[in-house]
């Protein structure tokens, strides 16, 4: 799909999402909306069984009492595997430092694969009750978009954030859950997001960092070889120039130099291999050269990333469409709209 045609259909998305819909209808597109839930909303109550447990384990909004933090994850593919186990990892000491002030658990929503949680958890790499979810009627009530991902209710039941998977995730979880304990006020809350410090640069930092800024104002004005000669400039002059080759990658991917743009991002991989920007650029460049099934598996890593470009989502849609897999297309075509609709609100 182009843009220009990927455009014309989110406008009818959009027209008809204004039309009055049946009961029913209406009904099936609030459960399956794509995160539905907004911060102070109750979330729902909900009846899992427990891997390995002996009883299921219940949630009930109205009777909470205390926050509570659920993991969404599965162990498959291999990429989410390992964030989802890097996430719980990371969460574990929390779960460990709130006990009995805060219920974790993490929900395990595929259709395969439980019967690894107790091998895990006797590995000691799943430290926290694990539910059921195989049936993703939880993942689904829950409105989540993607995996893994970590959902925060405070002790009356309301939304108080939700937190794709993303680095340094711990800080962050943290500071919600004192926020939601009244352990710190709304002031002290936000400033502990604010970065802490002054950073001290070179004079070549500095150099670095303004051509950079000035190669995307060129790129944003459609510049490219203005964009191409700053990104360039800025690549010579420090020893890991990640933000210049990104740069320099979606400016090929705007002249349609797929090979190049392919090669930048790569570059930007071999220097940082958690960048989800470069991951993201490297799927969409290798899926306009015609590579899809390498691209694939890149989109969908860089698809759960915590801000997965909107073209990533719409060139995922193209790929599953074209596949036959009509569903999640369609599922992610809803994403960008919604997408599109909080952009112009």
């Amino acid at each position: 799909m182009t843009r220009r045609l990927f455009t014309l259909y989110a406008a009818l998305l959009l027209i008809i999402g204004f039309l009055p819909a049946p009961p029913p209808a209406r009904a099936a597109l609030e459960e399956n909306s794509l995160l539905h839930l907004r911060p102070g909303d109750t979330v729902p109550a909900f009846t899992l069984p427990e891997i390995g447990g002996r009883r299921d384990y219940a949630y009930d909004p109205a009777t909470a009492g205390k926050p509570q933090v659920l993991i969404f994850f599965s162990l498959a593919p291999r990429f989410r595997a390992k964030r989802s186990l890097d996430l719980i990892g990371a969460l574990a000491p929390l779960a460990a430092a709130y006990d009995g002030k805060v219920a974790f658990a993490a929900v395990y929503s595929a259709p395969k694969g439980q019967d690894l949680i107790p091998r895990l958890k006797k590995d000691g790499l799943m430290p926290l009750p694990v539910l059921d979810d195989k049936d993703r009627a939880l993942y689904r009530r829950y409105g989540v978009f993607m995996l893994p991902i970590v959902v925060i209710s405070n002790a009356h039941g309301a939304l108080q954030a939700v937190i794709p998977a993303t680095g340094g995730i711990a800080p962050l979880v943290d500071n919600n859950l004192k926020l939601a304990l009244g352990l710190i006020s709304e002031k002290d809350f936000k400033k502990a997001l604010r970065p802490q410090g002054n950073i001290v640069r070179t004079k070549e930092e500095k150099e670095y960092i303004r051509r950079v800024n000035y190669g995307r104002v060129m790129a944003r004005r459609k510049m490219y070889r203005s964009a191409q000669r700053e990104f360039a400039t800025a690549v010579k002059m420090v020893k890991r120039p990640v933000r210049a080759l990104i740069g320099m990658g979606y400016v090929h991917l705007a002249m349609k130099k797929w090979d190049r743009a392919a090669a930048d991002f790569q570059r930007a991989l071999d220097l940082d291999e958690n960048s989800d920007t470069a991951l993201a650029g490297l799927g969409i460049a290798l899926y306009r050269q015609g590579k899809t099934a390498k691209a694939l598996p890149i989109l969908e890593n860089a698809l759960i990333s915590e801000a997965p470009p909107l073209e990533v989502i719409t060139t995922l849609a193209d790929i599953y469409e074209e596949r036959g897999m009509i569903d999640k297309a369609v599922r992610l075509n809803k994403l960008a709209v919604e997408r599109l609709l909080k952009k112009f609100q």
